[in-house]
């Protein structure tokens, strides 16, 4: 038996979205702009961090390093001068 044009089964199969197949990789490159954010005793900024980790390997780029600081909670600041 058809389903009638109201009823549409596949809705109501519908679930949680999957995770996204770039998640994990997003929050490896995180911790890794992370490490390099140190290294650079916090004055690296999203396209230093973009070029760091596209050296790695990653397919990062300004804004998406940007975002990455963002979630991170990393800042870049400048050191002074003496």
């Amino acid at each position: 038996m058809l389903p009638r044009a109201g009823n549409r089964p596949q809705q109501l199969l519908r679930l949680a979205p999957a995770p996204r197949p770039g998640a994990s990789r997003t929050r490896e490159a995180q911790s890794l702009a992370g490490q390099d954010h140190k290294a650079s005793r916090a004055s690296a900024g999203s396209r230093t961090l973009a070029k760091e980790l596209q050296a790695n390997g990653h397919r990062v780029g300004r804004y998406m390093a940007r975002s990455l600081m963002r979630e991170a909670g990393i800042a870049s600041r400048q050191r002074r001068r003496h």
